[in-house]
């Protein structure tokens, strides 16, 4: 079963392209919804991801792509 990842296209602190590519790269069965999470005031100052309905946050997007690798070992 491929894990449900989600992740704001809206919010200021999301880059949307580099987390979802390093998910790609990392999860090849990923299933990736991009869109508001309404996680506003969150997202507004920190990266996030969803992964499995459990929210990530990070100060970095590197720091968070090292949350999601964690996750999927």
């Amino acid at each position: 079963m491929s894990r449900i990842y989600k992740v704001c296209d809206i919010c200021k602190k999301n880059d949307v392209k580099k987390i979802s590519d390093a998910i790609k790269s990392m999860d090849k069965e990923a299933n990736i919804e991009v869109g508001c999470q309404n996680l506003c005031g969150l997202g507004q100052r920190k990266y996030f991801v969803i992964i499995d309905a459990k929210p990530y946050f990070a100060d970095t997007t590197e720091e968070l792509i090292e949350q999601v690798k964690k996750v999927i070992q």
